[in-house]
């Protein structure tokens, strides 16, 4: 059998083959993989931003306002091998039920190969996983806004396939005097309609988050703390090939654990933290950090860049156009291009 297929086989039954990572415990983990540049620029998150970003608001429905009808905005995410995403969104108005934005994410594995235990091929097939999104928004305060994202989920794993409903809710704050933006949520919650094995029940990535940004006054500077997995407080791992020495090799004495440091090291698995540069409304540089993936992913004799991501937009014309790269690990870094545009420019034009 050829190695793709034994990685395939890891993928559909949730194995966790790196023992570095947390994770590996729920299903439709592609739901929680960056949709756009921006994000991925931003440290992978970019979910309190109310400047109405059509793919943004797509990730936190709270933002879901007028200021995005006619948005379209077409993504594309080069993952690792053969993995690619491609997303859309498009937000319009109806009636009784005010701005809707739909959007679709299509996420592929590559090409494999069916082989059988003689080596000889069978054939080809392409798993992928997609998910068709509708988010709306509703005022609840003069500052206070709350939004749903209801989902509709595919996977089709070669012979094993899967069909499930989930859900987002946020309740975002935005002060535009202030331009301070903080925002809650509570993403993938859902179940199974129709599972891969009629025995085997498997739990939906939900995801507790926090997010604030503030965009400073006086300088060109917008500044993003996300906190996300807050569902989940233990999010350390130890690698049982390479336990931790409870005794020193040289004197023999019993090494005293530093709760404080293991307190700190935890917290901040939870963190991402995002930079832009916003010097005008048609050009932004962002950089990020997301000090989970680095401590999970880096090589202890390298570390490199692991962790931070970097990016940029850029209005060209009647079009924004963004690219994002995070570096997962110094074999490899996703790399995203997104371009926005409002079709009723085209329109009134």
């Amino acid at each position: 059998m050829r190695i793709k297929i034994a990685i395939f086989s890891c993928i559909v039954f949730n194995i966790t083959v790196v023992f570095a990572q947390s994770g590996g415990k729920s299903i439709y983990e592609f739901l929680n993989v960056p949709t756009n540049a921006r994000a991925v620029s931003l440290g992978g998150f970019a979910s309190a931003i109310a400047d109405s970003d059509v793919l943004v608001s797509t990730y936190n429905p709270a933002y879901i306002d007028e200021g995005l009808l006619g948005k379209l905005g077409l993504s594309y995410m080069d993952y690792f091998g053969d993995m690619k995403m491609t997303t859309a969104a498009y937000a319009f108005k109806v009636k009784k039920f005010g701005v809707i934005l739909p959007s679709i994410q299509y996420f592929s594995y590559g090409k494999f190969t069916e082989t059988d235990e003689y080596n000889n091929t069978l054939g080809e097939f392409n798993p992928y996983d997609v998910a068709i999104n509708f988010g709306a928004s509703k005022k609840l305060a003069n500052l206070l806004t709350g939004g749903v994202n209801l989902k509709f989920i595919h996977s089709n794993m070669y012979q094993w396939k899967s069909f499930g409903v989930g859900a987002d809710a946020s309740i975002s704050y935005y002060n535009p005097d202030k331009k301070f933006a903080a925002c809650f949520m509570l993403r993938n919650v859902g179940t199974q309609i129709k599972k891969y094995r009629k025995d085997n029940v498997e739990p939906f990535p939900t995801d507790v988050q926090l997010g604030i940004s503030k965009k400073l006054a006086k300088a060109p500077f917008r500044l993003m703390v996300n906190a996300y997995n807050l569902n989940t407080w233990d999010l350390q791992y130890e690698n049982p090939n390479f336990p931790k020495q409870t005794v020193d090799p040289l004197t023999g004495d019993t090494i005293k654990e530093n709760k404080w440091e293991g307190y700190a090291d935890n917290f901040m698995r939870h963190i991402a933290l995002g930079l832009e540069f916003v010097p005008s409304r048609n050009f932004n540089v962002r950089v990020g950090y997301n000090y989970k993936i680095r401590q999970e992913m880096k090589v202890a004799t390298k570390t490199a860049m692991v962790g931070f991501s970097w990016g940029f937009g850029v209005r060209v014309n009647r079009f924004y156009l963004s690219y994002g790269r995070g570096i997962q690990h110094l074999s490899g870094a996703k790399n995203v291009f997104t371009i926005s545009t409002n079709i009723n420019d085209f329109i009134k034009s």
